[in-house]
C-alpha cells in the first residue's frame, strides 16, 4: 500500500501499488536508474542523524544492502537492520567498513518486529528510500515500536522536475522487468491520517523529501 505523506495537512496519502513490484525494484537495472535518488537520501540522513543529540541505536529497515551501518559506526550507535530478503545464512550480508558499537540482523519484515528484540531508546528509525510506502500496517507499527526520544526519517520522491522524470524513468525500468506491471500498478487513491507521534517536518532536497519524525507522543503536534 502506497502512502506518501502529504506536508500540507500531515496525513499519509498516495496510490496503492501491489507490494509483488517489490523484488522488481532491486534488480540492477532498477537500482542503477534509483542510484542518484539513494545518495542524495543517505546525505541527507547523515546529515539529521550528525544534528540529534547522541543516537545510541540506526536501525535501518529494508537495509539489506547496509547503507546506515557505517552511518551507525561514525557515531559510535548499534546498528540494527530488518529486512525480510536477509537470508538465514546471511549470505547477502556484507562486511561493513568501519564497525558499529554492536550489529543485529533481523530477516523479517517491519510489522513482524518484536519491539522486545530492538535496543530502547534514543533511535534514529531510518526507512530505506521509498520503502514506508509498501510497508503493511506501517504506522500501526510504528506507534508501537517507537518511543519518545526517537526519530523516524522517511525518505519519498521529491517535487522538482528532475525528480518527477527520475521517477517516470525507474516506473519505466519497473515496469519492464515485471510481466504482470499493468495489472500490480492498478492505481486507488488511499488517505490516512498521520499518527500524531510527535514533531514532524520535512526537509526538502533536488531528488528526495525526507520526512523527520521527532518521537513525543505526550505533547505530539505537527510542525
Amino acid at each position: 500500500m502506497v502512502r506518501l505523506i502529504d506536508d500540507a495537512v500531515g496525513e499519509l496519502a498516495g496510490d496503492v501499488l501491489d507490494s509483488e513490484l517489490f523484488p522488481f525494484m532491486l534488480e540492477p537495472d532498477a537500482v542503477a536508474t534509483v542510484a542518484p535518488v539513494l545518495r542524495e537520501e543517505s546525505l541527507m540522513v547523515a546529515k539529521v542523524v550528525a544534528s540529534l543529540s547522541p543516537v545510541a541505536t540506526v536501525v535501518g529497515i529494508g537495509d539489506a544492502a547496509q547503507t546506515y551501518r557505517n552511518l551507525a559506526a561514525d557515531i559510535g550507535a548499534n546498528y540494527v537492520c530488518v529486512d525480510p530478503c536477509i537470508r538465514p545464512d546471511r549470505s547477502i550480508l556484507r562486511r561493513s567498513d568501519k564497525p558499529a558499537a554492536a550489529a543485529l540482523f533481523f530477516g523479517k519484515a517491519y510489522d513482524k518486529l518484536d519491539s522486545r528484540e530492538l535496543p530502547h531508546g534514543n533511535v534514529a528509525w531510518v526507512f530505506h528510500f521509498n520503502l514506508f510506502p509498501y510497508l503493511a500496517s506501517a504506522s500501526d507499527t510504528m506507534s508501537k515500536m517507537c518511543i519518545d526520544g526517537d526519530v523516524v526519517l522517511i525518505g519519498t520522491w521529491g517535487r522538482s522536475d528532475r525528480s518527477r522524470e527520475l521517477k517516470r524513468q525507474y516506473d519505466n525500468t519497473v515496469a519492464r522487468l515485471s510481466f504482470r506491471t499493468a495489472e500490480l500498478m492498478e492505481r486507488r487513491r488511499v488517505v490516512v491520517t498521520l499518527p500524531r507521534l510527535g514533531r514532524y517536518r520535512i526537509i526538502k532536497g533536488d531528488l528526495v523529501d525526507l520526512h523527520v519524525l521527532s518521537v513525543n507522543q505526550r505533547n505530539a503536534e505537527v510542525a
